[in-house]
């Protein structure tokens, strides 16, 4: 080879490196501009939700400071308008106190959970199991959901459904134990919440808590059966994604409160994934 080549063929190289290098700067910046990106349109939701939160508040101070105004000037409404001062100055405290620190989006709800999901179903068609889900009360604040391996299932007691893989000499007892989904959110529900007497009052409160307290949803409507032991959600705008999913948290807490709430197992039945409804069945489950 004689020097003209080789030296052609070094700068050849010495190009194709350089180029080599120019591309991975290149790439570098642009992903140095998309992480910027990212994290301005971050800070702009945060500051959008925090923005809401603050407007409200300002709402109920002018509507306190008014109302006490006015107190001022017609002394014939005198005391309603003191009682709705009071009222607009204790919202306005209130709203700044709760105003939460940090905010996520609601599909970066429904990607955390898609893979609890996704490794729940993968369980149940690697081991076999059943498509029934019951979730089953197990001490006196605590409850399980129990996935059978048979079709003529029988829950077991609730030392076997301590185990995560249930077997025992029974059969038509064996299948997989696990912690709800829903079971921290309901614990969390009964420390703010006095529960009402009777599965009516009470699916209601449920309802209202994943909209209300857990911003799960966008809406929840109630339909309790007593007769037939049956409640019925419909669930619209679900931030978990489909309520078919295995242990959804809003389906899990629902079922979850009420096992809890009548002391004996629930068996879920979602009959379609499209229209968001559930149904929470309970009394003379095998």
């Amino acid at each position: 080879m004689s020097m003209d080549t080789l030296a052609d063929a070094t700068a050849s190289n010495r190009g194709a490196e350089e180029q080599e290098i120019d591309a991975g700067v290149v790439g570098e910046a642009e992903l140095a501009v998309l992480r910027t990106e990212n994290e301005r349109l971050r800070d702009q939701f945060r500051q959008a939700k925090r923005t809401t939160y603050r407007r409200t508040m300002v709402a109920f101070l002018v509507v306190g400071l008014l109302s006490f105004g006015g107190a001022l000037l017609f002394p014939d409404v005198r005391t309603v308008l003191v009682t709705l001062g009071g009222t607009g100055l204790f919202a306005a405290i209130l709203t700044w106190f709760i105003t939460p620190e940090t905010f996520h989006a609601a599909s970066v709800s429904e990607q955390i959970f898609d893979a609890t999901a996704n490794n729940g179903a993968a369980m149940v068609e690697e081991l076999g199991l059943q498509e029934t889900r019951l979730y089953v009360p197990v001490g006196e604040r605590d409850a399980r959901l129990y996935v059978p391996a048979h079709r003529n299932y029988t829950i077991p007691d609730e030392q076997a459904l301590n185990s995560l893989f249930v077997v025992t000499g029974d059969q038509r007892e064996r299948g997989v134990s696990l912690h709800p989904t829903g079971g921290s959110l309901y614990a969390e529900f009964e420390t703010v919440t006095t529960a009402a007497n009777n599965p009516e009052q009470f699916s209601a409160q449920l309802a209202d808590a994943i909209v209300e307290q857990f911003g799960l949803a966008r809406s929840v409507e109630t339909t309790v059966i007593p007769a037939d032991n049956e409640a019925r959600f419909e669930i619209t705008g679900s931030t978990c994604g489909t309520v078919q999913a295995f242990d959804q948290p809003i389906v899990s807490f629902l079922a979850t409160g009420l096992a809890r709430h009548v002391g004996e197992p629930v068996r879920v039945e979602v009959p379609d994934a499209d229209d968001g409804i559930v149904r929470c069945v309970w009394g003379e489950i095998a």
